[in-house]
């Protein structure tokens, strides 16, 4: 059965999406040990992960303890 979706209905899905698959990659980082520091589009404040040795950024590719520069907007990983 095919179901037809509003633009509203489907921008909505998409930001749940984005919230919950946060949460996720968030629980990973932490639960790892290895990271410091993390931030993404969701989260853009640096959260503390209590972890060692890496700054993890999603947004805009910042790595957290930026100030100037410019990294590719992809998962950017900077030893601290």
């Amino acid at each position: 059965m095919q179901r037809d979706y509003s633009v509203q209905q489907l921008l909505l899905i998409g930001v749940q999406v984005d919230v919950e698959s946060d949460k996720v990659v968030f629980n990973h980082l932490r639960s790892c040990g290895m990271v410091k520091t993390a931030s993404s589009e969701e989260q853009t404040e640096c959260q503390d992960l209590g972890g060692q040795g890496y700054s993890v950024s999603q947004t805009h590719g910042l790595p957290c303890h930026a100030v100037k520069g410019w990294l590719p907007s992809m998962l950017a990983m900077s030893n601290y």
